[in-house]
């Protein structure tokens, strides 16, 4: 869970096994769901996401290609 109005920018480092098609929930999101959703590593990437009472639910179709990438939500 992330919290944040967007945009957001973080560095996600994942586990052993971590990775594949990931969910994100950012809580106290505002407005809709953003144009340029999610980009790893500065490129965009294929997702599905809505808002919902003011939570942003993001899942990436593609896998995270590196055991840290650089995550922007809605820039």
């Amino acid at each position: 869970v992330i919290k944040g109005p967007g945009p957001l920018r973080f560095t996600y480092e994942k586990g052993k096994g971590a990775g594949f098609a990931p969910v994100f929930k950012v809580t106290g999101w505002a407005g809709d769901v953003p144009k340029n959703v999610i980009k790893v590593a500065g490129k965009p990437v294929r997702s599905a996401s809505a808002v919902v009472d003011g939570k942003l639910i993001l899942q990436m179709f593609d896998r995270l290609p590196d055991d840290s990438a650089k995550i922007e939500i809605g820039n």
